[in-house]
């Protein structure tokens, strides 16, 4: 996610500066990637969740909590970013297209 914003940072630059040409193949690149990497982040936690509710009881309760830790913390700052990052391509894209 880091090395997208950064590259997005560059872009935006680029386009505020009237420096280079903004690929939009690579725009279009980035939005599939961001799509796909949040499909994977929705199923890990979708597969932590179920863990966590341990519905045949294959876990010790005490253990239930690193499922919980790994939903709530590990992941946790990931949506975030993902949303900062799908806003501030909207808004770049929008730049480019006007």
């Amino acid at each position: 996610m880091e090395n997208y914003e950064r590259e997005l940072d560059e872009m935006e630059e680029n386009i505020m500066n009237e420096k280079g040409d903004v690929k939009t193949e690579r725009v279009d690149d980035i939005r599939k990637d961001i799509r796909e990497l949040r499909i994977h982040y929705e199923q890990l936690m979708d597969l932590g969740q179920e863990l966590e509710e341990n519905e045949n009881h294959f876990f010790q309760p005490e253990n239930l909590r690193y499922f919980r830790l790994f939903c709530n913390q590990d992941f946790g700052t990931y949506r975030p970013d993902c949303v900062t990052i799908r806003y501030r391509f909207v808004k770049f894209t929008s730049r480019i297209w006007i």
